[in-house]
């Protein structure tokens, strides 16, 4: 099953919207029979509970230290990265943004302004139009038609390769 990192700015934001948004995420990508890798769901634990609680913009180095190091193993172990927020991206979103490229990890956008160009800077040049949309709903139908044929040939492909390796003990 195509493993799907969900980035997005987190800091500065309400604790209920990020989880909404997110659960929205993880239930249209469930729909297409994707599975969704939230690292704020390990996260959440910090940002505190109620209507008007935030997403701190501020933590201990050693926790940001923790949370990087699992956070890049998460990208690694996925398929495609799907910015949730590409109209307010933050520096951790930039950095999981670029970590994905340089691991040859597909990088699609959801952001109304910036599909439609109101919003226009680096992130539109630097990644194509093509994997940019205004809905969650239609980035995740695109990653399906784009990527799953293609994940389902590398694992074909991989099954084969080590088919005859020895097993681990």
């Amino acid at each position: 099953m195509l493993r799907v990192y969900m980035s997005g700015c987190l800091a500065g934001r309400y604790a209920a919207e990020v989880t909404a948004e997110r659960a929205e995420a993880n239930r249209i990508l469930a729909k297409h029979g994707l599975r969704g890798i939230d690292p704020a769901e390990a996260q959440s634990a910090l940002w505190g509970s109620g209507k008007k609680a935030k997403v701190s913009k501020s933590m201990k180095r050693k926790v940001m230290e923790t949370m990087v190091k699992r956070d890049k193993t998460l990208v690694r172990k996925s398929d495609i990265l799907l910015v949730l927020t590409s109209d307010i991206i933050s520096d951790g979103t930039y950095r999981e943004m670029d970590f994905a490229q340089r691991c040859e990890i597909p990088v699609v956008l959801v952001g109304p302004k910036r599909y439609s160009e109101e919003l226009m800077g680096w992130t539109n040049i630097l990644f194509p139009k093509s994997h940019t949309f205004p809905t969650i709903e239609k980035a995740v139908s695109f990653i399906k038609r784009k990527y799953v044929k293609e994940y389902d040939a590398q694992k074909k492909y991989f099954n084969l390769a080590v088919r005859k390796a020895p097993k681990e003990k």
